[in-house]
């Protein structure tokens, strides 16, 4: 029986490092890479202990009618259109299954059977099979990481524990561009006692998941 579950984010379009006219900030002062090597080994570790990783990626089916309010977004007021979802750029169109850009990263790259959730939101759980995947396999307790932290990371991890899971967000698993950001989310996710969950280095749950 399985208790549980890594879930990661990291998809191509996310993990390479952005020209300042393709980021959604003006100057990005992270890169959302450095989580990447981290995550990997929680996924690794999952595997060896028997455990499950699961992976999630952003990804809108190509005929899909995207809600406006997603496609008018124009970050840091840039009306650039390859920044809208569904629009072409350097890996593809936006955020749309099949693209290149909306791939997982090779190094957190799924073994045949392992889960792979495609969202068509931020949140992992909203309008996916992602709660009935988890309590088939009886988990109750989530370990999350990926990017980035204050948008999906938070989001997936505030809908789990809307649905009963005791949630751990890996701090050097997960990234954000502004460094001020994931600090804010991991306070935020820390706050009342663990409002939303708990946080912690890898290497403290690896050591945890170790214990006899």
């Amino acid at each position: 029986m399985t208790d549980i579950a890594y879930l990661a984010r990291m998809r191509r379009k996310r993990c390479l490092r952005k020209r300042r006219s393709a980021c959604p900030f003006p100057r990005p002062a992270n890169d959302p890479r450095e989580g990447m090597p981290l995550a990997s080994v929680g996924a690794g570790h999952s595997r060896r202990a028997g455990r499950n990783a699961i992976r999630h990626r952003s990804s809108i089916p190509a005929n899909a009618i995207v809600p406006t309010c997603r496609t008018a977004r124009r970050p840091s007021g840039s009306a650039d259109p390859s920044l809208r979802i569904g629009y072409p750029g350097p890996m593809g169109r936006l955020l749309v299954a099949g693209e290149k850009g909306a791939e997982i990263i090779p190094a957190l790259a799924p073994l045949p059977g392992e889960t792979v959730i495609d969202k068509p939101g931020k949140g992992a759980f909203n309008a996916t099979d992602l709660d009935a995947v988890l309590r088939g396999l009886y988990v109750s307790h989530l370990a999350i990481g990926g990017v980035t932290t204050e948008v999906c990371v938070q989001t997936t991890m505030r809908e789990a524990n809307d649905r009963g899971y005791d949630c751990l967000m890996v701090e050097d698993c997960t990234e954000s561009y502004l460094p001020e950001f994931k600090q804010a989310t991991l306070a935020m996710v820390r706050a009342q006692g663990g409002i939303v969950g708990l946080t912690a280095p890898s290497d403290a749950l690896i050591a945890a998941l170790d214990r006899p």
